[in-house]
């Protein structure tokens, strides 16, 4: 009966100190590292990844209206769930151009909101929040018979955008190592495209309300999923709570104890610094104007708040939101010989690889690399697209001949967007801010990019009315020609460089001449004197122990 028990399980931590404690073989010393990496880089991604199902929510909201358009357009009962005096009723285009744009007007909203909910409840409670109006917006839209619903719908979505713009960012950048902190961070733009095409693929093989059942399913979901994860350290060191930022930090790091004591000492330390170098040393809980003051007391906060707001209204002004959000309609203009659903499909999906190829390339190739060949690539095809459209619409042309050329057009925008305009900026939004203004400084980004992305989907019907199609393609490809500038001149590259690293290169301080065992190393810093940095828990607290007394 005994020897039908399985033997019990050791926890990983434990089997790695057995397997190097009783262990000479190199293979089995091969086998505990590889061992004590899973145990450290498991947890991390699984907390990327839950927390980033928010963005894959917000990005079902992102593609309902190109493919709910011709649905609220057609004059077919069963089709068209909007009724009026018992018929069909056929929604405008300036309607819908509302019903796209007004998600963003919410959006700007709502970042500000879950900027202040995370400041005040967490990261994570800022997260559960944001779930409930994903939910009742659904509904809403679900049960609409009226385009009146719609619109509240739609305004839901975009409060709760605010939640995914806001926390997804925060919590990946507070809960990563320097290492993976590229990778994960690009999982929120991985995420937010696999919405958009999750809702292309069913609502092109289902019906109006049924779309909106299968997407209401999505944020309980991620609910009752995110119930689970711990808050981000940072936030907890923040409030006081030590014993529970331990907590978290363990879990996320495997139960490494070695990683976390230097960790905590290296988080301690930036915070102390940070709060120190914007408040003068208060103690107190910072109000709103205080971060705000933080946020604009130091030259690295300074620039790093330039550099994020630029890329932004570079993302933006590329037409990346209105080519989406009207992708059908473009598709049958453009005069191509694929079906426009299926076109936009396509076109959904390359995006996503686009996504996964920067995922990959971003700790890589690096930041800014990515930046600039995404902006040329695209400058390049929006410009060809102009083309085919001025050729079509003002020149009366036949371009069936050349029908497969929009296609391949729109599809290596989509994908050279995703590689680098789309996610690089949500990612360095993470990083270039010290943990004290990070949350202000996120908000503030993004909703400059809620509010350019509301004035960019709400007018460009009336830009193409009045330049043409071909007009606002050439117009996005000059704005992709400056973020390709901007990018290469401006921008500050952060592949695998600490917070405190990046933070002196921001100020504009050069690295001091690199000396001992790991001089010549790509990853070293010299710091100015009198910072804090890679340091031990007991060097740190000995170093201050020493100015003290010398004071």
């Amino acid at each position: 009966m005994a020897s039908s028990l399985s033997p019990p399980s050791l926890p990983e931590a434990t089997a790695v100190v057995l397997l190097r404690r009783y262990s000479t073989d190199p293979q089995l010393e091969e086998a505990a590292e590889k061992l004590t990496n899973c145990a450290r880089t498991f947890k991390q991604y699984l907390a990327a990844i839950t927390v980033n199902m928010l963005g894959f929510v917000f990005g079902t909201t992102l593609g309902w209206p190109a493919i709910a358009q011709p649905q609220l357009q057609s004059n077919e009962t069963d089709v068209n769930p909007l009724l009026m005096d018992g018929e069909a009723y056929i929604i405008s285009n300036n309607d819908m151009s509302w019903l796209s744009a007004v998600l963003c007007a919410a959006c700007v909203v709502g970042t500000f909101v879950f900027g202040w909910l995370a400041d005040r409840l967490g990261r994570k409670k800022a997260g559960l929040v944001g779930a409930v109006p994903y939910v009742v917006s659904w509904l809403c839209i679900l049960f609409a018979d009226h385009i009146a619903w719609l619109y509240v719908g739609r305004v839901l979505a975009g409060l709760a955008g605010g939640s995914s713009l806001v926390v997804c960012p925060l919590y990946v950048g507070e809960t990563s190592e320097d290492s993976l902190r590229g990778l994960l961070g690009s999982l929120f733009s991985i995420m937010l495209t696999a919405g958009i095409l999750f809702t292309f693929v069913v609502g092109a093989f289902s019906s109006f309300r049924v779309l909106a059942i299968v997407c209401l399913t999505l944020p309980c979901a991620f609910f009752v999923a995110f119930l689970w994860l711990p808050d981000t350290p940072v936030y907890l060191l923040s409030r006081g709570e030590v014993p529970l930022a331990v907590r978290s930090l363990t879990w996320l790091r495997g139960g490494r104890a070695d990683l976390v004591d230097d960790e905590l000492a290296k988080l301690v330390a930036n915070m102390k610094d940070g709060h120190d170098e914007g408040s003068g040393g208060a103690s107190s809980t910072p109000s709103a104007m205080d971060n705000l003051r933080q946020l604009v007391a130091t030259k690295a906060s300074r620039r790093a708040l330039f550099i994020v707001m630029t890329l932004f209204t570079a993302q933006q002004f590329n037409g990346i939101n209105a080519i989406l959000s009207y992708t059908v309609e473009i598709f049958a203009e453009s005069g191509s010989s694929l079906e426009p659903v299926v076109a936009t499909i396509i076109v959904g999906f390359l995006q996503l690889v686009g996504v996964c190829i920067a995922s990959v390339a971003v700790d890589r190739a690096g930041r800014r690399v990515l930046l600039v060949v995404s902006y040329v690539s695209m400058c390049v095809c929006l410009a060809i697209l102009g083309g085919c459209f001025y050729m079509k619409k003002a020149l009366g042309q036949d371009i069936t001949s050349i029908g497969w050329l929009p296609v391949v057009c729109l599809s290596l925008y989509s994908v050279t967007y995703a590689v680098g305009a789309g996610p690089v900026p949500f990612i360095l939004v993470s990083e270039l801010f010290s943990s004290s203004v990070r949350s202000l400084a996120t908000s503030m980004s993004i909703s400059l990019c809620s509010i350019l992305a509301f004035i960019v989907m709400k007018f460009y019907p009336d830009v193409c009315a009045g330049i043409g199609v071909h007009g606002s393609m050439w117009l996005f490809s000059g704005f992709s020609c400056a973020g390709a500038l901007f990018a290469w001149f401006v921008v500050v590259e952060t592949k695998g460089k600490p917070l405190a690293v990046i933070q002196h290169e921001l100020e504009g301080r050069k690295p001091a001449p690199r000396t001992g065992p790991f001089a010549g190393s790509a990853r070293t810093f010299n710091p100015a004197p009198g910072d804090i940095y890679y340091q031990p828990a007991t060097e740190a607290r000995d170093r201050e122990e020493m100015s003290e007394a010398s004071v």
